[in-house]
């Protein structure tokens, strides 16, 4: 039976020894490189968690920035109508204008005076250049104010 009890405590020690050499014994090589390959693989994960978020923002304002290109230019192609319309416009008025004219007589630098008869004004002229002008044919008379330079 002592032998058994020694062998017991022979054990025992041999456990403890065992026990005390695991705990100061550093794990094997593969673990560490396996624990490092972890971290690393975890630090790769959050890297493309935050690439992929920052993908997805930069996705977003280009979509935006798009739709605002593409608002611009049918803003700019409506403007350049309107621009158009305004110079066709422009011209016919200045056509009119011009059309208008063709039968007017413009006086520069004629004293005004009161009460005085404009349509008498273009009768005497035709009567200086021995030419006659007709009360009837004369559609409207009027001053026009003039500009100082």
């Amino acid at each position: 039976m002592e032998e058994c009890e020694t062998e017991q405590e022979f054990s025992a020690g041999e456990l403890s020894v065992d026990e005390s050499f695991i705990e100061n014994e550093s794990p094997p090589p593969h673990e560490t490189k396996f624990t490092a390959f972890l971290k690393d693989f975890d630090d790769i994960k959050t890297t493309l968690k935050f690439i992929s978020d920052k993908y997805d923002d930069l996705d977003k304002k280009i979509n935006d920035v798009s739709k605002r290109v593409t608002k611009t230019e049918q803003q700019l192609k409506s403007i350049q109508a309107s621009e158009a319309r305004i110079s066709e416009l422009e011209t016919k008025l200045a056509e009119f204008e011009q059309k208008s004219r063709y039968c007017n007589i413009e006086i520069s630098n004629l004293p005004e005076k009161r009460s005085e008869n404009l349509i008498q004004i273009p009768e005497n002229i035709a009567k200086v250049i021995k030419q006659s002008i007709p009360a009837k044919d004369i559609v409207t008379i009027h001053r026009v104010p003039h500009y100082e330079i």
